[in-house]
């Protein structure tokens, strides 16, 4: 059963699905950078949060040391969060020591309702405690961090899929073209393969994580021997190439790149190592 060419099919768009996604997955984080969406998103959280008092944080020595390039942080840890609003709700004289029962009486001053409720609620449960306090005040805050992030991959799953099918139908990845070639040529189809088993044996941790390294292993990788891209004498002779199955062909791609590369790399680790298992034997 291991030798069938259709196990190798499946392989070679497996791995061609891994390498688009990586592509689509740099365009994205460079999109990303360009429209500072990462940094928007955190500060839109902290302004859930903490209202109007969100401007005086980010005013904050503690918040400033972490702008990059005078530009909002994209990541602030939940120690520095929890100590920077202690400061701004509940200041204290330079050697003033820091009271609970200061810090009490300086949280029932505070105008925002929700505000002042939620932090009156972390109070209570700390049991007048100042570590424990701070701790809560780290786990509400991370708690709407993980918030934020499901809400930033919901919005960028979507922006995702727009970039894959921007790809998809520039670059002509056609699934079920592909399939279709790669059924019928052997050569081709053992080449993608080999390919592909290199690439798993090179890459034992996942595929690359950070901007840099994605780029570099999309454009290693970018010669896989497949005629992809467009052919037409002019212009006007490709709306005729768009027929149904065209279009299904480019969505089908389009749908999997979206998936992202950590998908893809696994399934593909799992049918290479049966096919492998499968040759031994």
């Amino acid at each position: 059963m291991f030798g069938l060419p259709v196990l190798d099919v499946g392989i070679g768009l497996l791995f061609l699905y891994l390498i688009f996604s990586l592509v689509c997955s740099a365009v994205r984080e460079m999109l990303a950078a360009v429209t500072n969406a990462r940094m928007r998103t955190l500060s839109n959280a902290i302004t859930n949060l903490l209202g109007q008092k969100a401007d005086e944080f980010y005013a904050h020595g503690l918040i400033q040391s972490l702008h990059e390039n005078g530009r909002k942080p994209t990541f602030i840890p939940s120690s520095k969060f929890s100590l920077t609003v202690l400061e701004i709700l509940a200041p204290t004289a330079d050697d003033a020591p820091r009271d609970f029962a200061a810090i009490r009486t300086a949280l029932l001053k505070i105008q925002n309702i929700p505000l002042k409720q939620s932090m009156i609620a972390l109070a209570d449960a700390s049991e007048n405690d100042l570590p424990t306090f701070r701790r809560n005040i780290e786990s509400w805050f991370e708690d709407s961090m993980v918030r934020a992030s499901s809400w930033y991959r919901r919005k960028t799953q979507w922006v995702l899929f727009l970039i894959a099918l921007a790809i998809a139908t520039i670059a002509n990845v056609d699934t079920i073209a592909i399939s279709n070639t790669l059924s019928q040529d052997g050569t081709m189809r053992e080449a993608l393969v080999a390919q592909a088993t290199a690439y798993v044996k090179a890459n034992p941790n996942g595929p690359p994580q950070s901007l840099q390294e994605t780029i570099e292993s999309a454009r290693q990788r970018g010669r896989l021997g497949i005629a992809l891209g467009w052919r037409a004498e002019s212009l006007s002779d490709l709306p005729a190439q768009f027929g149904w199955l065209k279009i299904a062909g480019l969505l089908l791609s389009a749908f999997a790149f979206s998936l992202g590369a950590p998908f893809w790399f696994d399934t593909l680790n799992k049918v290479v190592t049966i096919r492998s298992s499968g040759e031994r034997k």
